[in-house]
């Protein structure tokens, strides 16, 4: 569960990150009792607390540090925390003490108008230094706090980009010296099927035909254990995004692509040898 107070932050958070509420009213400065007898909680605090709806649960009864008050508005739920974990219960709260302000206040949120942000900062920093004189100004970003929390992610992307660059020249080149060992064992039959005038497409066909069915194979071992790999990755996150099969269809193109380049380049290098001079070695 999680607990925003204040006075000022909370008349002004959902508007501030344009959070929409879904049953009831916000926070009113209008409203002289709200700060002693209102409270503000999302739909997962409602589904929490055993609520039929949201609307069922305006005036409800919500006991806090303060004793019990009232249920005045449902704001629809958003992450406090990454997107590895779902929407949790969440209580916007304000109090008028200084003493209760001064302990939970830690933050100040300002939403900034695109195109002045270092006008912006100038400002916050000489009205900060009016009511805090001597304390030194820090500010972040709410993106680069967001991105922190990624990390883990962005070095595994960077990670597995380089581990598949490095694993298709592996296999290009294994391909590479596979296909030239077995052209090389058969060269006399090259020699001897060009002699008898069998075409470069009728031998091009012949090498397609075996090394072609090999990838098929490798491809229908790998595309659903690779299926399987990243379901279990996305089950990490409370929020997942479907698995696109043109991946997969796009994976599988490009190693058959990569296999009938290889093959075609190394087969064809072949059939430009001498006949006479590959049945003379032989």
């Amino acid at each position: 569960m999680t607990i925003l107070s204040g006075l000022g932050s909370a008349t002004c958070f959902l508007r501030t990150f344009e959070i929409p509420i879904v049953a009831g009213r916000d926070y009113s400065r209008e409203n002289k009792t709200d700060p002693m007898d209102a409270i503000l909680i999302n739909e997962a605090m409602v589904k929490h607390l055993g609520w039929d709806s949201n609307e069922d649960a305006l005036d409800k009864k919500f006991k806090s540090l303060a004793g019990e008050e009232r249920v005045v508005g449902v704001f629809k739920d958003f992450n406090a925390t990454s997107l590895h974990q779902g929407a949790t219960p969440f209580v916007l709260n304000i109090k008028e003490e200084e003493r209760v302000n001064g302990f939970f206040l830690r933050y100040v949120a300002i939403r900034i108008a695109e195109g002045a942000t270092q006008q912006a900062i100038n400002t916050i920093e000489q009205i900060f230094h009016q009511f805090a004189p001597g304390r030194p100004f820090e500010f972040s970003f709410l993106s680069d706090e967001l991105n922190k929390q990624y990390k883990e992610e962005e070095r595994l992307s960077r990670f597995s980009l380089a581990l598949t660059l490095l694993i298709i020249l592996v296999a290009g080149l294994g391909l590479f010296g596979l296909v030239s060992f077995m052209i090389g064992q058969r060269q006399r039959e090259i020699s001897i099927r060009l002699t008898l005038s069998a075409g470069h497409h009728h031998m091009l066909a012949l090498f397609f035909k075996e090394y072609i069915l090999i990838i098929a194979a490798a491809n229908l071992v790998a595309r659903p254990l690779s299926w399987v790999l990243l379901n279990d990755w996305l089950n990490n996150f409370a929020y997942q995004t479907s698995i696109n099969l043109s991946y997969f269809l796009l994976a599988a193109l490009v190693s058959f692509l990569l296999t009938a380049t290889i093959i075609s380049w190394r087969t064809l290098l072949a059939l430009h040898q001498s006949p006479v001079h590959a049945l003379r070695s032989e």
